[in-house]
């Protein structure tokens, strides 16, 4: 299993999933990617690499991190995989993102990952592994302050922002875009996928 943070998230704000994935006798390693070094497809690169030690992982990625993980698994039809899960990820570009660039004294913070994260794009996932998608709805987050967000969004990523066509399953929990790393529901909802890869319902 491997986990990759988001944008500006340390390791440490996956710890609280990472335990509870371990609690349910899964096997965690945590990949942490550096946009303000390396390029989108150089990271992917790396990221492959890094799974290539690990017999088929499955990855889940929040926000950026999935982004990443969908590039990668995209991109790399060689990377290993069992499966991907997404958590908040804006893979068809982000409103967010895009208003953080649109500020002169910001705009490097989104380092090379502006690339990805600004731009509209539809995608779609051609691997046979199975790709679950988790989005949230619960509106707290500078995205909705400053974006302006339209529709059902989790604070700083709309969920038809999330959307991937051709995805095995997808769920909206109302969770905010940070809160979801330390929801048990999300966890759980994990969790189920990871064993069946549905969703399914919570017991």
């Amino acid at each position: 299993m491997i986990l990759v943070p988001g944008l500006w998230a340390p390791r440490a704000a996956m710890v609280p999933l990472a335990l509870r994935l371990r609690a349910a006798g899964l096997r965690v390693r945590f990949y942490r990617s550096a946009p303000w070094r390396r390029t989108p497809a150089q990271e992917a690169a790396r990221l492959a690499a890094f799974a290539a030690a690990q017999e088929r992982p499955c990855y889940i990625g929040h926000s950026y991190g999935g982004v990443l993980v969908y590039e990668t698994l995209a991109a790399e039809a060689r990377a290993p995989a069992s499966c991907a899960l997404l958590l908040g990820a804006p893979v068809r570009g982000s409103a967010s993102a895009r208003w953080v660039r649109a500020l002169p004294l910001a705009r490097r913070l989104l380092g090379a990952a502006a690339e990805l994260l600004c731009t509209e794009r539809s995608v779609r996932w051609n691997r046979p592994e199975p790709l679950g998608l988790i989005a949230g709805t619960r509106s707290l987050g500078l995205g909705r302050l400053g974006a302006r967000l339209a529709g059902p969004n989790d604070g700083i990523v709309r969920v038809l922002e999330t959307e991937v066509e051709g995805a095995t399953d997808r769920l909206e929990l109302a969770v905010s875009h940070t809160g979801m790393l330390l929801s048990a529901r999300v966890a759980a909802a994990a969790i189920r996928f990871l064993h069946h890869a549905r969703f399914g319902t919570p017991c």
